[in-house]
């Protein structure tokens, strides 16, 4: 299954419903259009601004609509309050495979409602909450319920204030998780949970890509990757974003795993995640 949404978790595929803040009458009617529908399977809904009228629609629709695939609700609901109440829907839901909640203002609350969706969901294949407020308590619900999922495939946690704590407890469900295949933890303040992450690649067979941009990787945590990736044999695309990594380094890692692409240049280089090596002035 290819990626669903592009980095801007706009859909890659045209839906049958789409629509943006171009026309907020026509957005805030989008949910009462779906609610009547019965033969809308892609919802997507971007940059609106629903009201708290439009989520109670939008949670009455997610609950009784029996053939929905896709849900695209990328900035509309801009409240905590209101995404718990479209997680909790999915409750009742039993046909949704994609779910794109980025940058609706997610916080431990609502992911605690999340988690509890996905340790008993078995339809949902690719869920996105980058750009929200997890935490690390928040990424422990969500980890605790990948012990317990065995349906999704795709999960975005970019730029979630998620710190080693959160790191180092999706790294232990992915221990026990045996169908995630793509994680994305980049732009988060991961510093020595970034060690669990990759003890975790000694054990995992499933995960192909993993995203851990802009997190801080010290020359240890570089020399011990390069021992891990030639020991793995299942991650196909490593996203790293490393600046001051140097020459040799680089090699090094590509030498490892010749079988991955791996990604070292970021687009901006006051976000990309340290690395100390003597080794720099080699690039």
């Amino acid at each position: 299954m290819g990626n669903s949404f592009d980095e801007a978790g706009e859909p890659l595929s045209t839906p049958e419903l789409c629509t943006d803040d171009n026309n907020l009458d026509e957005c805030n009617g989008a949910c009462e259009i779906l609610l009547r529908s019965k033969t809308i399977t892609h919802f997507s809904l971007t940059s609106s601004g629903l009201n708290k009228v439009d989520a109670e629609v939008l949670d009455k629709a997610i609950r009784v609509n029996k053939i929905l695939k896709m849900l695209n609700l990328y900035y509309s609901l801009r409240n905590n309050e209101y995404a718990v109440m479209v997680a909790n829907a999915l409750k009742s839901n039993n046909t949704l495979e994609i779910l794109n909640l980025r940058k609706n203002e997610v916080n431990e609350e609502g992911a605690k409602v999340i988690a509890e969706v996905l340790a008993i969901n078995r339809t949902l294949i690719e869920l996105n909450l980058s750009e929200n407020k997890l935490g690390s308590t928040g990424t422990v619900y969500i980890s605790e319920a990948l012990k317990l999922n065995r349906k999704l495939e795709k999960l975005n946690l970019n730029n979630n204030y998620v710190k080693d704590e959160g790191a180092e407890c999706i790294s232990e469900a992915l221990t026990i998780n045996t169908n995630l295949k793509e994680l994305n933890l980049s732009s988060n303040s991961i510093k020595k949970g970034i060690m669990a992450i990759f003890n975790m690649l000694e054990i995992n067979k499933t995960l192909v890509e993993l995203h851990i941009g802009y997190s801080q990787i010290g020359i240890e945590g570089v020399n011990y990757m390069i021992e891990v990736l030639k020991g793995n044999k299942t991650l196909r695309r490593l996203n790293l974003k490393l600046r001051n990594i140097g020459g040799l380094k680089v090699k090094e890692l590509e030498d490892a795993a010749p079988n991955v692409e791996i990604i070292f240049k970021c687009s901006s280089l006051f976000y990309c995640c340290l690395l100390y090596t003597s080794d720099a002035a080699d690039e």
